[in-house]
């Protein structure tokens, strides 16, 4: 049912009893969000996975190494790990990546 139904299902009921005690009203609150929640949930249907959401098939895995001695240093499972635990851009490191950029604060960073 979607939110619209649910208004005009709800404003014809409000004619035909004329008053409406305080509960209702908010049982009515509760049946608008829930539907508004059902609508959107619909338009997301298939986004995401059954395991918290997490696409695995779109993580791209980074070597991280530094760029004069060419030493490892660590590997993370996505590029956003990597940039949120070196406090880095994810552009930068993806763009070294891809060989736009040799480096990125001297690190290099490669699959």
């Amino acid at each position: 049912m979607t939110q619209e139904e649910l208004q005009e299902l709800l404003t014809s009921f409000e004619k035909k009893i004329g008053h409406i005690k305080e509960w209702e009203f908010e049982r009515a609150d509760r049946l608008r969000a829930q539907a508004s929640d059902a609508v959107k949930a619909g338009i997301k249907k298939g986004s995401y996975k059954k395991n918290g959401g997490v696409n695995n098939q779109n993580l791209t895995p980074v070597i991280v190494t530094d760029y004069k001695t060419g030493k490892f240093i660590a590997k993370y499972r996505s590029i956003s790990d990597c940039a949120k635990q070196m406090g880095l851009y994810k552009g930068d490191i993806h763009k070294v990546v891809k060989g736009i950029y040799k480096q990125c604060k001297g690190y290099c960073f490669n699959q």
